[in-house]
């Protein structure tokens, strides 16, 4: 991605944000979700907006939710912080999230998008007084050195 010169940190920015919304907006873990380039037709308003299939957006897509289990925000938090840092590391999804050693500050735009999203969730959902994003995402940089080298 760097070769192409994309936004690399805008894109990692793009899914903490995802992930965020998987765990606190749908309560799934994000089990081997793939994340995945494409295009979309963008809208041509000099012909009252219709989609112009010549013109298209570049954007990053989430699916394969196959392996994703529901995690249920009534549990204890420990197991809800469990239930998301296990998807997190384990499986797949080692390979899309940015390691926080190796690529700290792409890490950092990952971490930023997830805990201004879950936030937002949070407050919105009021939940915020049993979870906090910023303790989960320290608890996944611990969680995730036991396990990612």
């Amino acid at each position: 991605m760097l070769k192409l010169e994309l936004d690399v940190k805008g894109l990692a920015t793009a899914m903490g944000e995802a992930f965020a919304i998987m765990h606190w907006g749908a309560g799934v873990n994000g089990d081997d979700v793939e994340f995945v380039l494409g295009t979309s037709a963008l809208k041509d308003e000099s012909q009252g907006g219709a989609l112009d299939f010549q013109h298209r957006a570049v954007g990053l897509y989430l699916l394969d939710f196959g392996q994703c289990d529901a995690v249920d925000l009534e549990d204890e938090k420990d197991d809800v912080y469990q239930a998301f840092k296990g998807a997190m590391v384990m499986g797949d999804n080692q390979l899309f999230i940015p390691h926080f050693q190796r690529s700290r500050d792409v890490f950092e735009s990952f971490r930023d998008g997830y805990i201004a999203a879950a936030e937002v969730i949070m407050d919105e959902k009021r939940i915020n007084n049993k979870f906090d994003a910023v303790e989960f995402m320290r608890e996944y940089e611990e969680y995730a050195e036991d396990f990612l080298y």
